[in-house]
C-alpha cells in the first residue's frame, strides 16, 4: 500500500462476509494489519544469511562460535 505521503507499507488482510440464505451479503468482518516492521526484519535476514553464506562458500577457513544461554 502507498501512503499519501509516497511511503509504502506491507498490510495483512483477512475478513470474510455472512451471507442470506439467498447468497446476498449481509455484514463483513475483518482486520488490515500492518505488518511493515516484520516485512523489513525478514527481509534483514535474508540479506544477512545470503551474506553469511557467500562468506562460508568463499572462505578456506570457517570458524564456529557458539554461544550457550543458561537456563533456570
Amino acid at each position: 500500500m502507498v501512503w499519501l505521503d509516497g511511503s509504502m507499507r506491507w498490510l495483512l488482510e483477512r475478513g470474510g462476509a455472512t451471507r442470506s440464505a439467498d447468497g446476498e451479503p449481509l455484514r463483513m468482518l475483518g482486520i488490515v494489519q500492518d505488518i511493515t516492521e516484520r516485512k523489513q526484519a525478514e527481509k534483514s535476514l535474508t540479506e544477512s544469511e545470503e551474506l553469511f553464506r557467500e562468506f562460508a562458500e568463499n572462505t578456506e577457513e570457517v570458524f564456529w562460535v557458539r554461544t550457550c544461554v543458561p537456563t533456570v
